[in-house]
């Protein structure tokens, strides 16, 4: 089956077949979850794929947003920094701020702006 497509219903009931050689009368509430669990590492990394490179900007959005909160936790989870501190997230972004606003100012410049 190549990549991004759905199985067929022949692909599936051989998986399911395999299955139930490799799991026998296990649970099938048990099989899924290890189903899941095999298949954690991928679906994380699709995720990641998501966040990275939707042509969507609110996919793009909402699958880092994702990341972030099961990386880090919620913001609201989290107890908020003390006056005068920030955050890691928020230093990174304020960062990367700086950078974009330093860069925009040097091409500026170099194009004989302000």
């Amino acid at each position: 089956m190549p990549s991004g497509e759905y199985p067929s219903d022949d692909e599936i009931a051989s998986l399911t077949q395999m299955d139930e050689l490799v799991f026998g009368d296990q649970a099938p509430n048990k099989r899924v979850q290890d189903i899941f669990t095999r298949n954690a590492p991928d679906a994380a990394m699709t995720i990641v794929s998501i966040a990275k490179s939707s042509s969507n900007d609110n996919t793009r959005l909402r699958a880092a947003q994702y990341v972030v909160d099961r990386s880090m936790g919620p913001m609201s989870a989290t107890s908020p920094p003390k006056d005068g501190e920030v955050d890691e997230l928020t230093k990174a972004m304020l960062d990367f701020h700086d950078a974009v606003t330093k860069d925009a100012q040097n091409q500026n410049q170099g194009r004989g702006g302000a």
